[in-house]
This record gives C-alpha cells, structure tokens and sequence, in this order.
C-alpha cells in the first residue's frame, strides 16, 4: 500500500492520490514541477493559485509595486535588477490587467458594515493630458472606501451614479451625506438618500474653519491619490478601471495609519491584508475541465 505524501497534489483530472514527480518545467520566470498520475496519465503543474501564468509571487511583487506608483517599464527594470527576470513592460501590463482586475470583481461580492455617515468630494486628474474628476463616496466610521468613479463631466448625473455605486456597495442608505459647496450635489444626495423619516439629508461644509460637519477624512484621502498621479505624472489608461482598482488596494492591502487595520478589516470583513491569499481566492473559481493546466 503506497503512503500519501502530504505535499504530493491529487490528480486535477481523476483525483487520484497516486501521483509523482515528474520532470522540471523551467520558465524565464521560475522553475515549475511537473507531477504525473499514475492512474490516468496525465501531467500537470500544481501552482499554489490556479490559473495562472507566471511565479505567483513575482505577480503579487508587480501589482503591489503598480498601485504604489511605479509604472511598468520601472517595474519591469526592478524584476530585472532584483530578481534577474527578464520581464517586457507589456507583460506587466496584462498582469496588472488581469489579476488586478480579477481581484477587484472578487472583492465586490463582500459587503462592509459601514455607518450612516458618508463623506463625498471630487478631485481633478489629469488622463492623457486632459483634466477629468474622479468622485468618491468614504464611510466616516470605518475609512471604507463605498465608490469611486472617473468621468469627463462634474455635474449632477455624475454625482448621483456615484452615490448609487456607494449605496449598491453598501447595501443600505446613509442618512447624513457631508459634502463641499458644490451645488451638483445638492439634488443628487436629495434625490439618492432623502425619505420621509429623513428628508434633509446632505450636510454642506463651505469653510475649512468649520469644526463639525468637514470633509478633512476624505480631503486626506485625496492625498493618497494624488501621490501616485504625481509619481505617474498623470493618468495613461483606462481611469475608470484604476479607479475601482485603488478602491480595492485602499480598502483591502494599504492599513489606514489612524485606525491601524485596513478598511475592509475596520469595516468587519474578514480578509488579510495580504495581496497574494486576494489573488489565491479571486483565482478559486472552478473552470471547466478543458481549461485544466495540463502540459
């Protein structure tokens, strides 16, 4: 009767427990075992995520060193110079591309336990030169970031689809919405939050010697954003897309100085700040047997 290693992985295709070591599959990545069922035949590379290409630490090391502000052709210098990787910049790209965003669409399933206070501000960027907003909905209670959404217009419509976003990622209402002066907000915040319980809901601060009722939380927020447009010097791609992607950094890897955890955690999620087990359960979703790593 033969023992089962521990560390030695159950057939993808027939689960059998009758498997070994099979050849090394080298990469200009990393080295890759191979393992082979004794039962069925076949041979496969047991990766600690699935469905993926590359070393899954060296693709965690990029989308970190991505959302701090390094852009992808110095990303892909720091592989070279490091860890001796021949990587091109268009490959970091795909990887930022796929598994960032993979992680975003992942995290939307988890709903936050936020409060009945939210701060809302837009800041300008600038995309391909041009000047746009970014709009963003914060919980006061737990620094969780609810939306945060790119347009080429700063207008009513604009403001109200963020609220929406805030209210789907929260599941509820807020019932004060502190804003600035800004007089798009005023019939979007009645229109979104305003009840009959609650029919002036929007709380307007217009001076920054106001001691109550201020957006310093989310002005500071802003600052975290704008560090990374400086470094970039401005937005290249897709801003809608790095939008919902710094929701995620902000609200799940980057601990809030003040509150000594993440949003997310804050927020009572149960998720470690930690980019690779993100990228580990956002990878966990079954796929049909043809698209098994089978080499």
């Amino acid at each position: 009767m033969e023992i089962q290693d521990e560390n030695r992985p159950n057939c993808p295709v027939c689960n059998s427990s009758k498997t070994r070591k099979d050849s090394v599959r080298k990469t200009l990545l990393c080295d890759k075992q191979r393992w082979f069922c004794k039962d069925c035949g076949k041979r496969w590379v047991n990766s600690p995520i699935r469905n993926i290409k590359g070393d899954p630490k060296t693709v965690v090391t990029v989308m970190d060193l991505y959302m701090k502000g390094v852009s992808y052709r110095s990303i892909a210098d720091h592989l070279k110079q490091i860890y001796g990787l021949e990587v091109s910049h268009i490959t970091v790209l795909n990887w930022v591309n796929t598994y960032l965003t993979k992680i975003t669409e992942y995290v939307k399933s988890m709903q936050p336990q936020v409060g009945d206070y939210w701060l809302a501000d837009e800041q300008f960027i600038k995309v391909k030169g041009n000047q746009q907003y970014v709009w963003n909905v914060l919980d006061n209670k737990t620094r969780f970031l609810l939306a945060s959404n790119a347009s080429k217009t700063r207008n009513y419509e604009d403001a109200r689809r963020t609220f929406k976003r805030a209210k789907k990622v929260a599941g509820k209402k807020a019932k004060t919405v502190v804003t600035d002066g800004s007089f798009n907000y005023s019939k979007a915040v009645r229109k979104e939050f305003a009840t009959y319980q609650n029919p002036k809901p929007h709380k307007r601060y217009v001076s920054l010697r106001q001691k109550t009722g201020n957006n310093n939380k989310i002005e500071r927020f802003h600052e975290t954003f704008r560090q990374r447009d400086k470094v970039m010097r401005g937005f290249k791609g897709n801003q809608n897309q790095y939008a919902e992607n710094f929701q995620t950094y902000y609200n799940f890897v980057r601990k809030h100085s003040k509150i000594g955890m993440t949003p997310a955690q804050k927020a009572k999620i149960d998720q470690k700040a930690d980019w690779k087990e993100l990228l580990t359960k956002a990878m966990q979703s079954p796929v049909p047997e043809s698209q098994t790593r089978l080499v």
